[in-house]
């Protein structure tokens, strides 16, 4: 039987609850209405991840003001999936590291699908890197996903923040439907994705990273020559505005027909094994990005 989640309360004392799931049984958790955090004061960090399926049935989580000392995932989950969720008026700030959504799995495939994080939506980690979502997934086996994804929001870091984050990976990721449309402040640096495992490999089809501000930026990102990124790509799209500077990429390899991603906002390079963007032109609006078919904010 699906644990129901009516209120904020009820899903604080799910993330903290003995009973965490396996990962042939995991959790299977209903949102049944849009949960409001304006009275949870106490944001406790998770000592272990959930193994469950979450479903949000399209609600929201809203009105959050969290502030911490340590570093926080705000949903931790192990084998499992975490589906049609939206994140609204929601203010995070950490003197360490922070991840909104973690999966941290072995051998069952994960699923992120139909999340949004709203324009009002505030991020920032001092000491340490702010992450969208974040998948240290080790099951040789396991088909991860992530589809139908908007990510929106001001984001503030004294460290890189990285909307996608892929570390200790064994298996492919393969991103559908993924975007980023978002607000770097000062001059935070930033990543549409990066790579922290020795080879990570993509499937990316329709995919947007639109970032305004900021400092230093890359799309997507290997620490070393030996942390790669082998990349799948097909429809996507980047523009940049008001950054400070751009920087390249470890070694990795693109593959597939359309090596310029960039349409009129620049060309994309791999030369030498580096992925660096070279925008031109200026950013286009909402509604020139919604005539092209993009789902972007409001």
């Amino acid at each position: 039987m699906a644990i129901e989640i009516n209120t904020a309360e009820q899903f604080m004392a799910l993330r903290m609850q003995e009973d965490r799931g396996t990962a042939s049984t995991p959790l299977d958790v209903v949102i049944t209405q849009d949960l409001d955090f304006s009275n949870i004061n106490d944001y406790q960090t998770m000592s272990t991840a959930l193994n469950a399926n979450i479903d949000g049935q399209d609600h929201k989580m809203k009105n959050i003001t969290c502030v911490k000392d340590e570093g926080l995932s705000f949903i931790w989950i192990a084998d499992g999936r975490i589906s049609n969720l939206t994140f609204d008026n929601c203010y995070f700030h950490t003197n360490s590291w922070f991840d909104l959504v973690s999966l941290n799995g072995t051998t069952i495939s994960a699923l992120v699908e139909n999340i949004r994080v709203n324009n009002n939506c505030y991020i920032s980690t001092l000491s340490n890197n702010g992450k969208n979502i974040t998948i240290m997934y080790t099951g040789t086996n396991a088909i991860v996903e992530v589809k139908n994804v908007m990510i929106c929001g001001r984001y503030n870091s004294d460290n890189p923040h990285y909307f996608v984050y892929l570390a200790n990976l064994s298996s492919a990721v393969h991103f559908k439907n993924f975007s980023v449309d978002a607000e770097l402040v000062g001059d935070t640096d930033a990543s549409f994705v990066r790579s922290a495992s020795t080879v990570n490999t993509m499937y990316l089809t329709n995919w947007f990273f639109r970032v305004d501000g900021g400092g230093s930026i890359t799309v997507f990102l290997g620490s070393t020559s030996s942390r790669r990124l082998n990349l799948y790509t097909s429809y996507g799209y980047v523009s940049l505005f008001n950054y400070s500077g751009i920087s390249s990429g470890a070694s990795g390899s693109i593959y597939g027909n359309n090596r310029n991603l960039l349409s009129e906002q620049g060309s994309f390079s791999s030369g030498s094994g580096m992925f660096t963007v070279v925008p031109t032109g200026t950013l286009k609006s909402a509604e020139e990005m919604r005539a092209l078919g993009w789902v972007v904010s409001e």
